[in-house]
């Protein structure tokens, strides 16, 4: 516990050790807070006072002084605005209380990142009845974002107060709520072979679920799905055999492709040799009309001759 006293002041901070921390309480004995104690958070940090066993009031990153008027929650529930009257030789007195007791945690606000998931053995049928069974495993990311939401699951639901246990609690859930809604569905092996189509179908309800207890996911993975050697056998094969009548369409294709280039070219060379050939005879008959105005026609004489003198 990183507690320096002195005769005027306590300061409460997270010792250097616990930098990395996800979730670190500050003693494991609930801890005499005075008013007027001061406390420092570290800039990726939130801290939460604990008391009675509920997270009452959490302070932000930075130095603070601890006054009713920064936990007011804690006030309301341990009545510390409230003074007490006691007897004293010529009547009597009110008097304050000085500390409180509580807990102190500081929680990460940082994404922890890398973490290994897994799930159980999911044993499922297809739609003709079919048995095959399967198990999922990859990463992901999360962080905090709602430090309150996260102290309850951790300390009342899991009693989970190691930083490290509290990520594999994490890892853990995440796996069993992977194989719950996968288990929902009527999936084939091919849908769930699908990294993608997986994503989709469990994020959805994974993010609302994770949020109920203050956690965000972050970049979910599947890294590997494992079938029963006989799904798996029958689904390398589907593969190449989609695979296989793949290449021939491509081949199929580009030998229609290559035939309808030639029938191009060809039907492009028809045009080309029409239209040389239209030009010539354009060029033939416009010589013949210049050939032929250059000729002078004979005149015709239509005076009528004298037969008289016959």
């Amino acid at each position: 516990m990183s507690i320096f006293a002195k005769k005027k002041e306590e300061i409460f901070s997270l010792p250097e050790k616990y930098n990395t921390s996800f979730i670190q309480g500050l003693s494991n004995k609930m801890l005499n807070i005075k008013i007027g104690a001061k406390l420092c958070v570290p800039s990726d940090r939130w801290a939460v006072i604990v008391v009675k066993d509920k997270p009452r009031d959490v302070i932000e990153s930075g130095e603070w002084i601890i006054s009713l008027d920064r936990i007011p929650n804690t006030v309301k529930v341990l009545k510390l605005d409230k003074p007490t009257v006691v007897s004293k030789k010529g009547g009597t007195q009110k008097v304050y209380k000085e500390e409180f007791r509580c807990d102190l945690y500081f929680v990460n606000k940082n994404v922890v990142s890398a973490q290994e998931w897994f799930t159980d053995t999911l044993y499922k049928r297809t739609k003709d009845k079919k048995k095959y069974s399967v198990t999922l495993s990859g990463q992901c990311d999360f962080r905090c974002v709602d430090p309150v939401k996260m102290i309850k699951l951790f300390l009342y639901e899991w009693a989970a107060f190691e930083s490290e246990k509290c990520k594999k609690f994490v890892r853990e859930y995440i796996g069993a709520l992977v194989y719950e809604i996968l288990g929902e569905k009527n999936l084939s092996p091919k849908d769930i072979d699908v990294a993608e189509n997986c994503i989709s179908m469990i994020m959805p309800k994974l993010s609302k679920e994770l949020s109920k207890y203050g956690l965000e996911v972050l970049n979910f993975s599947i890294h590997k799905t494992q079938f029963d050697v006989d799904t798996a056998a029958e689904l390398v094969q589907n593969k190449m055999d989609t695979q296989f009548d793949s290449d021939e369409i491509n081949e199929l294709g580009a030998e229609i492709s290559i035939k309808d280039t030639k029938a191009t070219k060809e039907s492009s060379r028809s045009v080309i040799k029409l239209e040389q050939k239209n030009e010539v005879l354009d060029m033939r008959e416009e010589n013949l009309i210049n050939k032929d105005s250059d000729i002078e026609l004979p005149k015709i004489n239509l005076t009528k001759k004298n037969t008289d003198n016959k």
